[in-house]
């Protein structure tokens, strides 16, 4: 072999009579360098055409093997992109996407759908503490208020469908020294939601990018959540949303899930 010479790579299995399948790459010699034992050569990739994993078996590629794909992909996607636009554009980008090791393209493709059994702490980032830190700056204060006070289980009274004035007014009449701090956990409940989180939404984006449908399950209050739905556009990516204080039913109760 010469430096410059055009080699045809043809992986494949044929089957006498009924099928066969080939992933064929045109590749050309180029100068690799020199050592006492020679000249070397490497290949050079000519054809960018993103490889249909399909064909392929993922799970017994080795790491170098998956860095190769991975690089090859980036490589079709950096140079043909600029070439295409619209539906080939976006074709071209979920085939292009990197091999993750331990999640592959393949497992996903087994999966019919996916349930998100939460949003807050993994689409939203939610916590009582960002508004009651503000409201009662001693931190130890603060942590009683919402251990003995406003705590989970109360919260989770409002999640499960019971209306929040009436949730509001029943705690007041056990704590009535504490009243403008407990109405501040409804009326200033956003608050308490600072934004996205990232991790979740690229979680979301890969996921869709596969067509993968997504459901979501929330333990949320039915007069909170139409907050969360206009703010946060990422929930319109889900066929459907499960919210507890709408069914009545809190996660983990099997019910909600059903």
């Amino acid at each position: 072999m010469e430096e410059g010479m055009i080699t045809s790579i043809e992986p494949g299995i044929y089957r006498p009579g009924k099928w066969g399948i080939r992933i064929e790459t045109l590749v050309m010699n180029q100068a690799a360098g020199k050592t006492e034992f020679g000249d070397f050569l490497s290949f050079e990739t000519l054809t960018l055409c993103p490889i249909d994993t399909r064909c392929i078996d993922l799970s017994l590629l080795c790491e170098d093997e998956r860095v190769w794909l991975n690089a090859y992909r980036e490589t079709v996607r950096a140079c043909v992109s600029p070439l295409v636009e619209g539906e080939a554009k976006a074709w071209l980008e979920k085939r292009t996407q990197a091999i993750d090791s331990q999640h592959n393209e393949q497992q996903a493709m087994t999966i019919k759908a996916v349930v998100l059994d939460d949003f807050g702490g993994v689409l939203i980032d939610r916590d009582r503490e960002y508004l009651y830190k503000q409201l009662i700056p001693d931190e130890t204060e603060c942590r009683w208020f919402l251990d003995n006070v406003c705590k989970m289980d109360w919260a989770v009274q409002q999640d499960g469908g019971q209306i929040i004035e009436d949730g509001t007014d029943e705690l007041i009449a056990l704590y009535p020294d504490h009243e403008a701090l407990i109405r501040a956990f409804y009326a200033r409940w956003p608050e308490m939601v600072s934004g996205v989180l990232e991790e979740g939404v690229a979680l979301v984006d890969r996921l869709k990018q596969v067509d993968m449908p997504l459901f979501g399950l929330t333990n949320c209050s039915a007069e909170t959540f139409p907050y969360a739905w206009e703010r946060f556009h990422l929930l319109r990516q889900f066929r459907e949303v499960i919210v507890s204080g709408r069914v009545g039913v809190v996660k983990p109760d099997r019910k909600s899930s059903r």
